[in-house]
């Protein structure tokens, strides 16, 4: 399992990005959990996940069946600490990032994991 942990601050509209690694071996799956510090409870910010072609997300197959490698959806935050856990599997061997957006009317925060197989 790997953690990102950074706060979100409602203040400014764009965030740096938090770079991590992470080390798999082929067919393994990790758990990557975004963790994130709200000041209050925001309604229908959107998680948008991009994959390198050999990183998949486990139990989404439409990301397999489609040749798509982004996902996204709305997320309720709420007021203080956040954690949202991503099963990611490696599949080939070239690895690449991932890249998690979290973004909020004019505000964004990015995670990336450098993902090495």
């Amino acid at each position: 399992m790997i953690t990102l942990d950074n706060p979100i601050q409602t203040q400014q509209s764009v965030k740096s990005a938090q770079l991590n690694h992470l080390k798999m071996s082929m067919d393994e799956t990790r758990v990557v959990q975004l963790i994130f510090d709200s000041p209050a409870d925001i309604d229908q910010a959107k998680m948008a996940l991009k994959l390198p072609a050999d990183v998949t997300l486990v139990d989404v197959p439409e990301l397999d069946i489609h040749g798509s490698r982004s996902v996204s959806w709305n997320i309720d935050i709420k007021q203080g600490r956040n954690r949202l856990s991503l099963p990611v599997k490696a599949r080939g061997e070239k690895g690449g990032q991932v890249i998690a957006e979290l973004r909020h009317k004019n505000e964004k925060k990015t995670f990336i994991i450098n993902v090495a197989i």
